[in-house]
C-alpha cells in the first residue's frame, strides 16, 4: 500500500514503479492519492486515466483508478 506516493513519481517513470511494486506484491496493489485538478495545481498528481494507461502499459490490466470523496484517488487491485 503507499499512500501520496505516486506524486513523487516522475511521469516518464510511473510504468516502471508500478512494474517494481507489482513484482514485489503478493497479493495486490493500492495506492491513495490526490487527483490532479485545478485546487492543487502543480503537485504531481494525476488522473484517473492517466493512471489507468500508465496500469495498462505496465501489463497490470488488475489494476483500476477510482475517484474518492472530494480530491482522493486510488489505483488498487488484486492479483489473479
Amino acid at each position: 500500500m503507499g499512500s501520496l506516493c505516486l506524486r513523487r513519481v516522475p511521469p516518464e517513470r510511473l510504468e516502471d514503479t508500478l512494474s517494481l511494486c507489482d513484482k514485489i506484491a503478493i497479493k495486490g496493489l493500492v495506492f491513495s492519492d490526490l487527483r490532479k485538478s485545478a485546487a492543487y495545481p502543480g503537485r504531481g498528481a494525476f488522473t484517473a486515466e492517466e493512471l489507468e494507461i500508465a496500469a495498462d502499459r505496465a501489463g497490470l490490466r488488475y489494476l483500476r483508478a477510482r475517484r474518492c470523496a472530494l480530491f482522493g484517488m486510488s489505483l488498487a487491485g488484486e492479483k489473479y
